[in-house]
């Protein structure tokens, strides 16, 4: 299903302005979404956002099929819902590789809007914020970026949601 990953895909995102909107329309046009995984046809979701990913490759996807793992918000653990979608297997284990370590930004922009659809599809209350955890700060120097702030970055942007990537400090 996926012959190769290819190295560009469109980097269009949500804007809420008439005028943003005609100028991402018209982009879109110009520049159709892309599958990031075997160079089909992309596609645009139900709020308008482009999802570099075609249906076949969307199905092959290593999917977990388990339950969500729910807890309650007293006690030990400060979250209400964890939402893992997928398992760590080709090719989303290839994505997160190219993004950590060759700087693939599509590859991120990819991971991020899969885990804002996932996220979205259930009817817990979105959080207030989206908070990457950070890098130490050579594996920072090192790399130029932060890859789960990449990540986080596209999620909440397609959620709708703020990013405090400085929120956290390593140590």
């Amino acid at each position: 299903m996926f012959p190769r990953l290819l190295p560009t895909v469109n980097q269009i995102a949500a804007c809420k302005s008439t005028i943003g909107r005609w100028l991402t329309g018209l982009e879109r046009l110009c520049m159709p979404p892309t599958c990031a995984l075997c160079g089909a046809a992309g596609r645009v979701d139900r709020a308008g956002r482009a999802l570099d990913l075609c249906i076949d490759c969307d199905r092959e996807l290593p999917a977990c099929r388990g339950p969500l793992e729910r807890r309650p918000t007293t006690g030990a653990a400060p979250w209400s819902l964890v939402v893992a979608p997928y398992r760590y297997d080709y090719p989303v284990d290839h994505c997160v590789r190219a993004l950590k370590f060759h700087g693939d930004a599509a590859s991120g922009r990819l991971l991020g809007m899969l885990i804002a659809r996932e996220r979205a599809a259930h009817a817990v209350p979105l959080p207030d914020v989206v908070v990457p955890v950070p890098l130490h700060r050579v594996r920072y120097l090192e790399r130029g970026f932060n890859q789960a702030a990449v990540i986080g970055g596209h999620a909440a942007r397609s959620l709708g949601l703020p990013l405090a990537a400085g929120a956290l400090e390593r140590r």
